[in-house]
């Protein structure tokens, strides 16, 4: 915002919400004060008037919200950025219901200010007995706003709560649900009376996880953050929601009133960090693990002090593969090829695609030289002699080596290494079965 051209007093204008937090300020309020507007962004103005400014301040601001002083202009004392306090006047115009924020202006005190603002002053001091205005904030004054909001923008707040695009569950001590928006009855279905009927919307392997969660919230006080699938209607797949428990209090010490829940759909978000995940780690033809994922997958291994064995596959003449049947036919063989491995191994192996027609397999857990052979000669046993592609056979023949590595004794260059030259003895002398490595001493 800018000051609007033709002012002959600089005046500086902010954008509050209706508890006195500043949403915007303008280049004026700078020139006025010294605050960029990064200084006052999200603070209340009561932060920076005088103590002996607040009461009428707050009195103003709640008469302001109420209509009955709507651009009536207060003297008050605003700190500058240097520290000491400057007189300024302020005019707060209600535009919550067109705009949904306050527009104050800022303009330099004019001459009766001081004595406007000692009246102000003294009528905040003559306070009927029994209210209590102490602590120099007005913290008492804080309920009275509270209660002005709600009762004078009740139908503003409900029209926010059902503009949001996340889903909000408000649920008493009780457990009887209080208000659901509509975001939340999108995500639930028609609104639940109470905790256990939301419990009953998401996927039953889902159900402990949210219970356990809203334990802690009603046992312990403890906020939590749950993913949970909820079916739905139409698709055949759930909802992934980020569910979010949340305890509620009428004061930051007292004992807690209720819960509110806040639910989103994070079912794309969910796939495509998927998608991303899989094209950074796995092969987009064979869909093993690609080079960089399998070889963290064996350092792991070696550095948890694993017995690991490393298997490497090697297909022969591939490329007379290409050159007489078509790529096309090539990639059909390295397909093949990889399912076949990932069909004899163990769940937590990890079968990875190396280089064009190189695979190597990672079995942490193989207690022995001969156990790491004997799993090579599964391994070898499942590749395929033939395969056929569009209705011709292809031919495939290939050579495996295999390295077995005790504790912390290798790394995974050095084990690989060693597999990889077992494979080259294997190809070489025509071994009709995979070929350990000589030096395991």
């Amino acid at each position: 915002m800018k000051p609007a051209p033709g002012d002959t007093v600089l005046t500086g204008r902010q954008r509050k919400d209706p508890l006195g937090v500043v949403l915007g300020s303008d280049e004026a309020v700078t020139m006025l004060l010294g605050w960029r507007p990064i200084d006052l962004v999200g603070r209340r103005v009561l932060d920076f008037l005088h103590p002996d400014d607040l009461d009428p301040a707050l009195d103003a601001w709640m008469a302001m919200l109420r209509g009955e002083a709507d651009g009536a202009p207060l003297a008050v004392r605003h700190r500058h950025a240097d520290g000491q306090y400057v007189d300024v006047e302020l005019v707060n115009h209600n535009r919550l219901d067109t705009d949904g924020h306050v527009l104050s202006e800022l303009r330099p005190a004019t001459p009766g200010a001081a004595a406007r603002r000692s009246a102000a002053a003294a009528g905040a001091a003559s306070v009927p007995a029994g209210l209590d205005t102490g602590g120099g904030a007005g913290a008492a004054r804080l309920m009275p706003l509270a209660a002005t909001l709600a009762s004078s923008h009740e139908g503003l707040l409900r029209s926010v709560l059902e503009a949001l695009p996340s889903g909000v569950v408000q649920v008493g001590m009780d457990g009887r649900v209080v208000l659901a928006n509509a975001a939340a009855e999108r995500l639930l279905g028609p609104a639940p009376r109470d905790l256990a009927a939301v419990v009953a919307r998401v996927v039953p392997d889902d159900r402990p996880l949210l219970r356990a969660a809203l334990d802690d919230a009603r046992s312990r006080g403890a906020s939590r953050d749950v993913c949970v699938r909820v079916p739905r209607p139409v698709e055949r797949s759930p909802a992934i929601v980020a569910l979010g428990v949340r305890v509620l209090r009428e004061q930051l010490q007292s004992a807690p009133v209720g819960m509110l829940l806040t639910l989103e759909d994070v079912t794309e978000s969910v796939r495509v960090r998927e998608q991303l995940e899989a094209r950074a780690t796995r092969d987009a033809l064979t869909g093993a693990a690609n080079r960089a994922t399998a070889f963290e997958a064996l350092q792991r291994a070696l550095s948890h002090g694993d017995d690991v064995a490393a298997v490497f596959v090697d297909l022969d003449e591939f490329k007379a593969v290409n050159d007489t049947h078509g790529h096309g036919a090539g990639d059909r063989v390295l397909t093949a090829v990889a399912d076949a491995i990932g069909g004899v191994v163990r769940g937590g192996d990890v079968v990875g695609r190396f280089g064009g027609d190189e695979f190597v397999v990672v079995c942490p857990g193989i207690p022995t030289a001969d156990a790491a052979l004997a799993l090579a000669g599964r391994v070898h046993a499942a590749l395929p002699a033939e395969v056929a592609v569009h209705g011709r056979s292809v031919r495939v023949s290939s050579s495996v080596g295999v390295a077995h590595a005790r504790g912390r004794k290798w790394d995974a260059e050095a084990l690989l290494a060693a597999c990889d030259q077992a494979m080259y003895r294997a190809k070489r002398s025509g071994a009709t079965g995979p070929v350990l490595y000589a030096d395991q001493g």
